[in-house]
């Protein structure tokens, strides 16, 4: 991979945090309570690289299996990431479990 498909890889993985995000603080809805979470990330069209770059890498260190999140409930997983939540995609001040720059490979989100 070269420095530059580098640099749009980095870019559409931070675009994708940032739409993410969004959806978070979206009002919470019946079907967020009963879809699976992986249907509902398809749905929205998370990618591959999102799901198991810096959103496994959180959800791992908060012991939740690799592939079990994709089987919860979808508010269940948003609400890990809420303002009142566990973990965080952007670095804050707050004292939450947070993603490296290459998730779990580069060392403790």
């Amino acid at each position: 991979m070269s420095v530059r498909d580098d640099e749009k890889h980095g870019k559409d993985l931070e675009d994708e945090i940032d739409r993410f995000i969004e959806l978070v603080r979206e009002p919470r809805t019946v079907l967020k309570y009963m879809a699976p979470f992986g249907l509902w990330a398809w749905l929205n069209g998370f990618s591959d690289d999102f799901i198991h770059g810096p959103l496994e890498a959180c959800l791992t260190v908060l012991f939740v299996t690799k592939m079990g999140f994709m089987k919860q409930s979808t508010q269940v997983v948003l609400n890990m990431f809420s303002s009142k939540g566990f973990s965080h995609l952007r670095w804050d001040s707050q004292y939450r479990v947070q993603r490296g720059a290459r998730g779990s490979v580069a060392g403790v989100c």
